[in-house]
């Protein structure tokens, strides 16, 4: 069962019904970050936050922006909080927010991203997965390529993975990372 998190962002106008709307769901559990914006704990077997949303909109007629991410994966959330009120309504997974970072030219928040990901899994399997990416997401091509055994180059994927939360295998995973260490 993995645990997650999501902030959630609301209006004063609407936020007690949000909470109201939230206290209904055994599996989810809200607290108040700031006025306009609320963090929510759940367990992903229990909650899809997708069908969340289109519940949220079908009952109370109000879309919602929500971010989501693993608890496991470290994330400088406060960082963020000015981004996630500046977003269209949906569910933005870490790879979403890396996109509109770069988009919304933010080079404050895309330095600090770019520093917490080095810090967090280190120089050589951010340079892997630069690898893995500029070698089409081929692995054997980007193993030969980078004179690496197969092997470690799927320990080092599956390494920046789990400690980022964003799947560079597929395409949006690595169309953020392309972007954000390299745009």
């Amino acid at each position: 069962m993995r645990k997650m998190i999501a902030y959630l962002t609301t209006t004063e106008k609407t936020k007690n019904e949000t909470l109201s709307f939230i206290a209904m769901h055994e599996h989810l559990y809200a607290s108040e970050v700031s006025s306009g914006l609320l963090k929510l704990r759940y367990d992903h077997d229990e909650i899809d936050m997708d069908s969340f949303r289109e519940f949220h909109m079908s009952e109370l007629y109000k879309d919602i922006t929500a971010f989501t991410h693993r608890t496991s994966v470290k994330f400088p959330d406060e960082a963020f909080y000015g981004l996630f009120e500046e977003l269209d309504p949906g569910i933005y997974h870490v790879s979403d927010v890396i996109r509109e970072v770069i988009l919304r030219n933010k080079n404050d928040l895309k330095s600090h991203l770019r520093n917490h990901y080095y810090s967090l899994v280190g120089h050589d399997v951010i340079d892997t997965a630069l690898g893995f990416i500029d070698a089409d997401l081929n692995a054997s091509k980007a193993a030969k390529t980078m004179y690496m055994h197969r092997n470690t180059l799927a320990y080092r994927l599956d390494r920046f993975t789990d400690k980022t939360d964003i799947d560079i295998r597929s395409f949006q995973g690595a169309e953020a990372v392309h972007l954000l260490f390299k745009y």
